[in-house]
């Protein structure tokens, strides 16, 4: 069986009468078939194994930079990726 194929873990409808920020009613605040919250808020960004992107946000640049709320919506994407985000430095030992 092939796994679905959304732009969004919800599936492809996002409410376009809001951004994404601070909306508590949301698609966005459902919890994933693991229990976990994904892709939730676009201020929180989510390190994964992939060190040279991240994933689930985008820093509020969305929000903030006025895109409008179809875009606003954009980087909780499943395919969305922001790899000048993605620098973080691990240090050993932590």
């Amino acid at each position: 069986m092939e796994p679905e194929q959304t732009l969004f873990r919800w599936g492809n409808d996002c409410p376009l009468d809001r951004i994404p920020y601070g909306d508590r009613i949301g698609p966005q605040n459902q919890l994933s078939a693991f229990g976990l919250r994904i892709s939730y808020d676009t201020y929180r960004t989510e390190l994964t194994s992939d060190a040279s992107a991240v994933h689930g946000g985008d820093g509020g640049e969305s929000v903030c930079g006025g895109y409008g709320h179809m875009l606003a919506w954009l980087p909780l994407a499943t395919a969305h990726r922001k790899p000048i985000h993605g620098r973080v430095r691990v240090w050993p030992g932590r």
